[in-house]
């Protein structure tokens, strides 16, 4: 079972810089690894009461930062953001 509260602070704080799309999916695959960790973790019982996101993931701010960053690194300007005050 996932904890709703973690996931939905790192979407609405992903969703302030992000575009939505990109942060539905980060939150999706962030869920689904931290389940299949916990699944690990647990040796197979589905004892969901013991997980923890952020003892798997990282805190909050930790993953967001983490998550934006790798978005910058996938564009050119994210790269290079001095390039797009030069090309205006």
């Amino acid at each position: 079972m996932s904890h709703p509260l973690y996931f939905e602070s790192i979407a609405k704080q992903l969703h302030r810089t992000l575009p939505a799309e990109y942060v539905n999916r980060i939150v999706g695959e962030l869920t689904d690894h931290a389940e299949d960790a916990t699944l690990r973790r647990n040796s197979g019982r589905h004892d969901d009461s013991k997980s923890d996101h952020s003892a798997v993931l990282g805190d909050v701010d930790t993953v967001c930062s983490s998550v934006v960053s790798q978005y910058c690194q996938q564009s050119l300007i994210g790269r290079h953001p001095w390039l797009q005050r030069r090309l205006r």
